[in-house]
């Protein structure tokens, strides 16, 4: 199997849910020897926690 090297930058929300679950999944990833070269999270105006 050839292994392909290539930049990875992610990008997921925070502050809510579904900004846990992908952390989550970031986390397990990780984990599993993916890693990537940028991470971000952005908080989603609007969302349940601004209420």
């Amino acid at each position: 199997m050839k292994i392909n090297n290539k930049p990875l930058a992610i990008a997921c929300a925070s502050g809510s849910f579904k900004g846990v679950f992908a952390h989550g999944v970031l986390s397990g990833l990780e984990l599993a020897g993916i890693c990537a070269n940028a991470y971000a999270a952005a908080w989603i105006s609007g969302s349940d926690c601004d209420r």
